[in-house]
């Protein structure tokens, strides 16, 4: 398989990261350390390790130049070692020249994301929806931007969606959990939380999320 085409967009354990911490924040559970994503390849969008809720995923561009592919992986580099502006540089550089480039769109919206700006985050995960309405990652990472944002009617819209489109992606219970958890639905939360467990018992945010159980638990 093409080098390329083997990479894949950078957004869920970022995603997951700001979900434990915004649960960290309002439920009294203790948040993710490190940085939240690193690039990673075959697999579809689990930076720094495997959050258990990867998939195969192709760039839905043509075969790209050779610059083109210079630029997304120098994106990629950029983001793994905490330089999302540059990164940003690089992801819109490649999508001025290809616009249907989902992967590179994915992982601009998950540059602004590590940057704050998430209504420019928004923008880009939404853009990729209207591309792609019926992934269920991208779903993920858009109601994860809409919850971070504070619109959890519609981030839970969008999870229980991506839910119907693929019930065995962790990540989605996760955010689901989290969701709950923040709205102080602590049943629901912990029955979510617990099935990404199940769905991926070696995953590296595992402790995490069983301190978020065994906080919550505690807070009843």
């Amino acid at each position: 398989m093409d080098e390329y085409k083997s990479k894949i967009k950078l957004a869920h354990l970022l995603i997951v990261a700001c979900l434990l911490c915004l649960a960290s924040a309002s439920c009294g559970v203790i948040p993710t350390a490190g940085p939240a994503a690193q690039p990673t390849t075959t697999k579809s969008p689990a930076p720094q390790g495997d959050t258990g809720g990867t998939h195969t995923r192709q760039p839905v561009s043509v075969q790209p130049s050779i610059d083109t592919k210079n630029q997304f992986e120098l994106g990629i580099t950029y983001y793994g070692k905490g330089q999302f502006d540059k990164a940003i540089e690089q992801f819109a550089s490649v999508l001025k020249q290809d616009p249907s480039d989902l992967n590179a769109r994915s992982n601009l919206g998950a540059s602004y994301f590590r940057t704050g700006e998430l209504v420019a985050a928004l923008r880009e995960f939404e853009a990729a929806h209207s591309q792609a309405p019926n992934d269920a990652e991208i779903l993920y990472n858009l109601g994860a931007v809409k919850l971070s944002m504070g619109n959890t009617e519609s981030a839970l819209k969008d999870f229980k969606t991506a839910e119907q489109l693929s019930p065995d992606l962790p990540d989605i219970h996760i955010g689901l959990g989290n969701l709950y958890l923040l709205q102080g639905e602590k049943a629901a939360g912990l029955k979510e939380l617990q099935k990404a467990l199940e769905l991926a018992p070696n995953a590296p945010w595992r402790p995490i999320v069983e301190k978020q159980i065994r906080d919550a638990q505690m807070g009843e």
